[in-house]
């Protein structure tokens, strides 16, 4: 649970929601 963690986590959601 990292902050450096949210955007990255954010980046496999996108193409994952596609």
């Amino acid at each position: 649970e990292s902050e450096e963690d949210e955007p990255k986590n954010e980046k496999y959601v996108l193409p994952l929601k596609l």
